[in-house]
């Protein structure tokens, strides 16, 4: 019995610590103190990491950021057509200036056009890459990250050519027209022709009255038959309002010297005889960039007999016509004009070639009478007038019929064509605004609006000769 009992004590000595330990289990399970440290401690251990992470990441982005930027920079300064450096050498310089980035950076860069003297367009895209080291990253294996950028730009200017006709007639003396027509024209001029546009900018300077006064140089080219000295206008006839070029070389005419309506006390001191404009100061201008001499004829301007309109669209619309090239090598031989510009007039519809047409008139197309004798050399005192004096060489019907002629062909192949009517009764508006490529492009002005009317053209021919 006692042996049982010493048996069964020692069994339940052995059980005890089996049972503590399994008592100890039971309270620390249920003892909830301190459960929080563990999940604040994973908690910690992931917000470090994902810390880290967000600073490496802030620091690719702040990087990648100002790789952006100097290569956009850089790629626009290179793609500008005054840019002299190289494309690589420009960028490289923009992004080694630029805060954050180290020699690592790799650049790539593609131009278009590659090599040789760039006149209207230029193209440039490029791509950057560089590497940044990470600081928490690496603790995961990531030592370092790429950064890349990549940018493009094009600036292409358009080749501009302006005709820019004028009216001359004698009643631009009332009212003070001549007055407000200089500074507004030469406004213009400025405005169209400075420092950075003259290179690919040209205008015809063509001043009307009666006719037109291409100068003797072209007249002679032209085949004009000289019987007097004053001035150098040829007979146009139908056939040449058929065509939009310049005149062909043959036999013509030259118009006479004389004068039809008389000069007025208020016209003395503004105008010179004749239907045609005299050589010695109203020749028209042929493809000039030179701003100053252009301002210089503008200020000059003298006024003489007739509104021969039809006659001023001829040759606007001719010294834009790619088939009058003929002549400028020619005129550039004799020096009327720059070697600049003996590829123009560009071709019609050209992508890199833009061409207007300024047309500004204070009246109606006028009959184109002549003097009887038809080779008159002498005006004479009193203007020659009356039927046995005078040969009625086209009617007002006519020459509008070939004004709008001129008009529908120069729309016709891309000309944008400007009208200022000024001073001119509204009935008598409708030969300008017929003519204009739409009504946004025709301006009925009076007094100094004049020159708001030449400052929206200059703006227009502005906005659209700059692509980029």
């Amino acid at each position: 019995m006692l042996r049982d009992l010493a048996a069964a004590r020692g069994r339940a000595a052995r059980r005890q610590p089996i049972a503590d330990v399994l008592s100890r289990l039971s309270v620390f399970r249920d003892d909830q103190r301190g459960a929080i440290s563990a999940f604040m401690l994973v908690m910690l251990l992931t917000m470090f990491v994902a810390a880290g992470i967000a600073i490496d990441v802030m620091r690719h982005e702040t990087v990648r950021s100002a790789l952006q930027n100097g290569l956009d920079r850089g790629v626009l300064a290179a793609a500008s057509l005054d840019q002299t450096l190289a494309p690589e050498e420009v960028i490289a310089g923009y992004l080694h200036r630029t805060p954050y980035l180290d020699e690592r950076v790799r650049v790539t860069v593609n131009a278009e056009p590659a090599a040789g003297p760039v006149s209207t367009h230029r193209r440039i895209a490029a791509s950057a890459r560089t590497d940044i080291d990470t600081i928490f990253l690496r603790l995961v294996g990531i030592p370092t990250l790429e950064v890349a950028a990549v940018a493009a730009a094009e600036h292409a200017r358009q080749n501009v050519e302006i005709s820019l006709v004028l009216d001359i007639s004698g009643t631009m003396a009332w009212e003070g027209r001549l007055q407000n027509l200089i500074p507004a024209a030469r406004s213009f001029i400025r405005r169209v022709l400075t420092p950075e546009t003259a290179p690919y900018t040209t205008i015809n300077l063509i001043p009307y009255a009666g006719s037109v006064n291409p100068g003797p140089e072209l007249f002679a080219l032209l085949g004009g038959q000289r019987f007097h000295n004053q001035s150098s206008c040829i007979e146009l006839g139908a056939a040449d309002f058929d065509e939009t070029g310049l005149p062909a070389a043959g036999f013509y005419r030259q118009v006479p010297h004389f004068h039809w309506w008389p000069i007025r006390a208020d016209q003395e001191a503004y105008m010179d005889t004749g239907w045609c404009p005299s050589d010695a100061r109203m020749p028209i201008e042929i493809m000039s960039n030179d701003a100053d001499r252009l301002v210089e004829r503008i200020e000059g301007l003298r006024l003489h007999d007739g509104t021969g309109t039809h006659i001023g669209m001829k040759w606007a619309l001719a010294l834009l016509d790619p088939g009058s090239n003929w002549a400028i090598g020619s005129l550039i031989a004799q020096g009327r004009v720059s070697p600049d510009f003996a590829d123009r007039p560009k071709p019609w519809h050209d992508p890199e070639s833009l061409k207007f047409i300024v047309l500004m008139t204070d009246g109606m197309i006028s009959d184109q009478n002549r003097p009887a004798p038809p080779y008159l050399v002498e005006v004479t005192p009193d203007p020659i007038r009356g039927y046995d004096a005078r040969v009625h060489n086209a009617g007002k019907t006519t020459n509008r019929a070939r004004f709008f002629q001129m008009c529908n062909a120069a729309k016709a192949h891309g000309v944008t064509v400007f009208t200022i009517a000024f001073e001119v009764p509204a009935a008598n508006e409708w030969e300008m605004r017929d003519c204009a490529s739409s009504p946004a492009h025709f301006f009925s002005v009076e007094g100094l609006s004049i020159a708001d009317a030449f400052s929206q053209i200059a703006s227009t021919i502005e906005n659209l000769k700059l692509v980029n």
